[in-house]
């Protein structure tokens, strides 16, 4: 009975302990597609991956240009100002999914900075 209750004093504690742990944050920067690397007039988005290891940045091309919190949504996230930068982490239905542009934020493409994934925002795909 006391090896039973010993058994069961450390597994409540191994539980405890590792619902105090934080998990690893794997949000990932988005590769710069090929077709932006060397942009032509007719550049499209092709569905091949990308071969340059480079992070894919965005600039708004204006100012009060408009985010919103879903993909095709109304409700206004952020009021974007020209040239604001972005790192962009998904790509969806024409839009993109966006991270402020900090180049101290990144280790390779990785995100290293949980605080980070509180600022995403969508933004539709035709105006980056």
């Amino acid at each position: 009975m006391k090896h039973i209750f010993s058994l069961f004093i450390l597994l409540t504690q191994a539980v405890w302990v590792s619902a105090q742990i934080t998990l690893p944050f794997h949000q990932k920067v988005k590769a710069l597609p090929d077709a932006f690397v060397k942009p032509a007039e007719d550049t499209r988005l092709s569905t091949q991956k990308p071969t340059t290891a480079a992070p894919w940045v965005v600039f708004s091309d204006r100012d009060d240009n408009y985010t919103t919190t879903t993909p095709g949504g109304s409700l206004v996230m952020k009021k974007l100002t020209f040239m604001e930068a972005f790192y962009v982490t998904e790509e969806k239905g024409g839009y993109v999914k966006l991270v402020k542009y900090n180049p101290g934020l990144l280790n390779g493409r990785k995100i290293n900075n949980k605080k980070a994934q509180s600022a995403m925002v969508g933004s539709p795909a035709g105006n980056y």
